[in-house]
């Protein structure tokens, strides 16, 4: 029976073993061999993971086998390389051509991540579930001291700053190679000239003996010819420090006189004050009242005393409070030009609700029975013994309905009782609720008999509606209440 090698699966035929098939398998074997040798191929990645396939017991070279590995393609983020094997060792060179990082992975193990555009050489160790990649690079301070010469580093190596040691043995940088300078340039190193002498701006520094040519001094002990302190001269120079003092008529300030600084006396500064106010004009000021006020005066810009003026709010109103009860309500309210209350109408409640009947009487016939859109309380009872009728509900213009049917039992006062609701389409009832209920019966039994029915509600129309009976006898009652 044929076995596998471990790490590239090469399939190893026994003597006798795959008679006239074992050219197919040796040709296998030899595409797997050529390609671990020195086999090249490039594998365009198009997500954020891949696997690199390599079986124990392949039946045809595979992509893991490749020694030499080109990654294209845009995968759209990081991808994850995963060698399907991780207890095969191998080692590969990888080229990332794509746009975005590649990360090789095995097993638990450390990972080797390659950056676009750049390549390495790994070894994947095939230690199992814990399997680790290595980057083979050779790393910086693995290199031989002394083997870097100057033809290994780039021109365009730019070498960071940092990655320099301090020079510290003499005459190994020369002035021309810095930007050291006699004149005064700001961030640049000082240089002497010939002469040993340099310029420069401000100069911070504990000094001894003379300066025979100094413009300016900070702290100095003596200033010849100046008799003044620090503190007097911080004070001149805009001191924030401010202290409460009684200003007098000799107290004095430093004028500048035609370019000579000079202490001048207070009196001198008020008398100069004075001569340049000029006394305001004597004008009258008027306030008057507008429309819809009363009051006003006037005053003048120089007077020495006090003036009150006021404006008040006319009354243009004789409209006298309204206090109403019951059902009196006001019902119009009168405004003038300015908002105020000339007129308060008020209206009684009771007055707006009156019935609605047929030629403004009870509706005794068998004819029907016409109301205006509105609300209405309705009802409809038997005028005769021994009469069955019954109230016609209407199904058009109304917008709400709800008649209750009240009948009393035979020789009894206990009362049965069926609602109508109209639900928007048809009335119904809890005996009908699947269908329109076209009619109240209203019944009254032969005299000496308790055996009575009425029915009354409310109804609210959108226009005007038509309510009837099929008797003569049965009377029907409309009240609007709204």
């Amino acid at each position: 029976m044929a076995t596998y090698t471990d790490i590239n699966g090469v399939k190893l035929i026994t003597t006798g073993d795959e008679a006239g098939t074992w050219g197919s398998s040796t040709n296998t074997n030899l595409e797997i061999i050529e390609r671990a040798a020195n086999g090249f191929a490039q594998i365009a990645l198009t997500g954020t993971s891949y696997t690199l396939t390599l079986s124990n017991q392949p039946s045809a070279a595979e992509n893991g086998h490749y020694k030499a590995i080109e990654f294209t393609g845009t995968p759209g983020g990081t991808c994850t390389v995963t060698l399907a094997q991780n207890d095969h060792a191998r080692m590969y060179m990888f080229l990332n051509s794509t746009n975005q990082t590649v990360s090789v992975t095995q097993g638990s193990g450390s990972n080797v991540t390659i950056a676009a555009s750049e390549g390495a050489v790994v070894l994947a160790d095939g230690a199992g579930s814990g399997a680790a990649v290595k980057d083979l690079v050779v790393k910086a301070g693995s290199y031989v001291a002394g083997s870097i010469v100057n033809a290994d580093i780039n021109a365009s190596a730019a070498i960071a700053d940092t990655k320099l040691d301090t020079i510290s043995t003499s005459s190994k940088v020369s002035n021309s190679a810095t930007t050291a300078t006699n004149a005064n340039t700001a961030s640049a190193i000082v240089s002497r000239d010939g002469s040993g002498n340099f310029s420069a701006g401000t100069i911070t520094a504990t000094l001894s003996g003379n300066a025979t040519s100094a413009t300016s001094a900070t702290s100095a002990t003596t200033l010849s010819g100046l008799n003044a302190s620090v503190g007097e001269l911080n004070i001149m120079d805009g001191d924030t420090s401010a202290t409460s003092t009684t200003v007098a008529a000799a107290d004095r300030v430093v004028f500048n006189d035609n370019g000579t600084m000079k202490q001048v006396a207070m009196s001198d500064i008020a008398t100069y004050t004075s001569a340049q106010v000029t006394a305001p004009n004597n004008a009258t000021i008027t306030i008057s009242a507008g429309d819809a006020m009363t009051g006003g005066g006037d005053f003048t810009t120089n007077q020495s005393g006090n003036e009150t003026i006021t404006v008040n709010h006319e009354d243009t109103s004789s409209q006298a409070s309204v206090d109403n009860s019951g059902s009196t309500y006001i019902q119009d309210i009168t405004l003038d030009t300015y908002g105020h209350v000339t007129g308060i109408t008020s209206t009684d409640a009771s007055s707006t609700v009156s019935p609605v009947f047929a030629s403004n009487s009870v509706h005794q016939a068998a004819t029907s029975i016409t109301v205006a859109a509105g609300m209405y309380m309705i009802s409809c009872f038997s005028t005769a013994t021994s009469n069955s009728g019954q109230l016609n509900l209407p199904t058009t213009n109304i917008t709400f309905g709800m008649i209750n049917l009240i009948k009393t039992s035979t020789n009894t006062q206990n009362a049965l009782a069926t609602a109508y609701l109209y639900d928007g389409s048809n009335w119904r009832s809890g005996s009908n609720t699947s269908s329109t209920a076209t009619g109240v019966p209203i019944t009254n039994s032969t005299s000496g008999t308790q055996n009575v029915s009425f029915a009354w509600g409310f109804m609210s129309f959108s226009g005007a509606s038509t309510l009837d009976t099929n008797n003569a006898n049965t009377r029907i009652t409309a009240v609007r209440v709204g």
